[in-house]
């Protein structure tokens, strides 16, 4: 019989980690494949002081995830095991090679004309331009190489928040790109009233931001979290110095950040708004 959730809260919450573990172990036999029971037992380990164990089973976690296509959780994973396991070599570019050949796989599906569609496929190839791969596949991620991809890893920052809190302020300065991890988020605007408005509730794999990391603007809405939330944070400088040594990067952000802001886009194609990276 499974352990139930608050037999293993209790056991923590009295600081018996060891039974904790053990209990959750237990439980993960019967579901090897559990992600949240995973977490949790790197997480009860790293509170019974385990931290190398806890940080080898991040590993296997990010890798198993970056090959399920997850790669935003398996980057949050891989950051965790980091924080634990500082000397832990190799796992990044594990997770940038699984990374870049599930989306060149993806890349090579998503291309394959059907059965009964090759006359057509042969047709329109010769009239329409090939959608971008960037577009078909995971946003951001996609078009790196493993190597360039390693440095992107690298870059990014995994924060928390707890629900409440504020991750963004509106009319303040903002350099940065977000991606929920886990969790979820709320978007308020000021109204005429002077007070706020939500206009949104964003999940996982939501992007926010992009403005604010293009152009240098101030920020265009209130961020709070609404749950527990997990979140991956890119700022300029490391975009600019990663740029100074790979410019595609570089280039492969700008390009997404303008794709979805179309409309600062084209104003910025027009000479009026000012690009910072």
């Amino acid at each position: 019989m499974f352990p139930r959730s608050e037999d293993v809260d209790r056991l923590v919450s009295r600081g018996r980690f060891e039974e904790a573990a053990s209990r959750l172990r237990e439980h993960l036999a019967e579901r090897p494949g559990s992600v949240r029971l995973r977490k949790r037992l790197a997480h009860v380990l790293e509170m019974s002081g385990r931290q190398r164990e806890a940080g080898e089973i991040l590993a296997r976690l990010a890798e198993d995830l970056a090959s399920d296509g997850f790669v935003a959780q398996a980057i949050a994973a891989f950051k965790k095991m980091e924080r634990l396991d500082p000397a832990s070599g190799g796992v990044d570019q594990r997770i940038a090679l699984l990374i870049t050949e599930r989306e060149e796989a993806r890349a090579a599906e998503q291309e394959a004309p059907r059965p009964g569609e090759v006359s057509r496929a042969r047709a329109a190839d010769s009239r329409v331009e090939r959608v971008p791969r960037s577009v078909l596949l995971s946003p951001l991620f996609s078009d790196f190489s493993s190597d360039e991809l390693v440095d992107l890893i690298e870059g990014l920052n995994l924060t928390t928040y707890e629900p409440g809190e504020i991750v963004v302020t509106e009319g303040e300065v903002g350099d940065s790109l977000f991606q929920i991890v886990s969790g979820r988020v709320r978007v308020y605007v000021r109204n005429s009233l002077g007070g706020s408005t939500q206009v949104r509730n964003l999940g996982p794999s939501a992007f926010f931001g992009e403005i604010s990391l293009l152009t240098g603007r101030r920020r265009t809405a209130t961020i709070v979290a609404a749950d527990t939330s997990e979140l991956l944070v890119l700022d300029r400088e490391t975009v600019l110095e990663i740029g100074r040594r790979k410019p595609r990067v570089q280039e492969v952000i700008r390009q997404f950040c303008v794709a979805r802001t179309r409309a600062d886009a084209e104003r910025a194609a027009e000479g009026r708004l000012e690009l910072v990276i």
